[in-house]
């Protein structure tokens, strides 16, 4: 069950940490969104931790892994709520907002 809990701890975290470069504009160009990257930076923070505690703990890796990967998908939907919302994105059109568009 360790080792499951695990490898699904470094699943996520390399997941959120490839989204908060992709918002912070390091992997790809046209995504920043500085907000989001910091969250998803955290998040992966988070989950990088509980998977230090289930090597220095083992018998606490359950408990570390549902709790950080209910921190996760807290975030988440936190911020696909703000992306819905008026709170996260700025209000611009579409076509402007996609990468390598053009506007007229």
């Amino acid at each position: 069950m360790t080792r499951l809990v695990r490898w699904f701890l470094v699943l996520e975290a390399t997941a959120f940490f490839a989204a908060a470069l992709v918002h912070s504009g390091v992997l790809i160009r046209g995504y920043g969104h500085s907000k989001a990257g910091t969250a998803e930076g955290v998040i992966a923070a988070v989950l990088v931790a509980a998977l230090v505690v289930t090597v220095l703990a083992p018998r606490a890796s359950r408990t570390a892994g549902l709790g950080a990967q209910g921190f996760a998908l807290l975030g988440t939907v936190v911020g696909l709520f703000m992306t819905q919302s008026a709170w996260g994105l700025e209000r611009r059109p579409i076509s402007s907002s996609m990468p390598g568009s053009s506007s007229r």
